[in-house]
């Protein structure tokens, strides 16, 4: 997959990686990271890592060529849960406006600074583009954001193509770091499963 992406490109002319690093699929997640950590070790070059949730709201953005809108991504947890993320996007680009969180989809209007920021950046009439696979998880919900809510009518996934770009135009704004410092953004601090060690016995 890797040859494929880069084709006649020579692996010398890579000058650095840039990966999503959640929140999102546990595996993904480590999957992603740990090809960007294999190769840029091997070619001693550094890595810089994306939150997903920016990167659906830059695809959302720039193929809509959207201004003074606010953008509240969401990818669904598949925990009955969803990610999610605020932006304000305006003359100056994309900006976030909230930590990413993971709560049920009921309760984003409660979590810690989420509502008061939601509040804050929608003031003046601003429109909330509501975007990514979380979406559906949040229906009937909406009026009690009490927000002026704009429906995208759009399936809107994070963009390797979309990322790219913002890769090559603000190389000197991210944040590159050695191979080993690159870490998955894991928001579900809470994780389900147990190493084997940790399971007990099964007789």
């Amino acid at each position: 997959m890797i040859d494929e992406v880069l084709g006649e490109v020579p692996r010398t002319e890579i000058t650095g990686i840039v990966c999503c690093v959640g929140p999102g699929s546990f595996t993904g997640l480590r999957v992603a990271v740990s090809v960007a950590q294999g190769m840029a070790w091997g070619l001693d070059i550094q890595v810089a890592g994306v939150c997903s949730l920016e990167l659906q709201a830059m695809t959302f953005a720039e193929a809509f060529d959207l201004a003074d809108c606010v953008i509240l991504s969401m990818i669904d947890a598949q925990i009955g849960q969803v990610y999610a993320r605020l932006f304000m996007q305006d003359a100056r680009g994309l900006t976030p406006r909230s930590a990413a969180i993971l709560c049920p989809p009921d309760d984003l209007r409660h979590q810690a600074n989420f509502g008061e920021s939601l509040s804050n950046v929608t003031l003046g009439g601003r429109p909330i583009y509501l975007i990514g696979s979380g979406v559906s998880l949040i229906a009937g919900e909406e009026k009690n954001l009490k927000v002026a809510i704009k429906q995208a009518d759009v399936d809107v996934r994070p963009s390797a193509a979309t990322l790219a770009r913002y890769a090559f135009s603000k190389r000197d704004v991210l944040q590159w770091k050695s191979p080993w410092d690159l870490q998955p953004q894991y928001v579900q601090k809470d994780i389900g499963w147990k190493k084997l060690g940790e399971q007990g016995s099964r007789a």
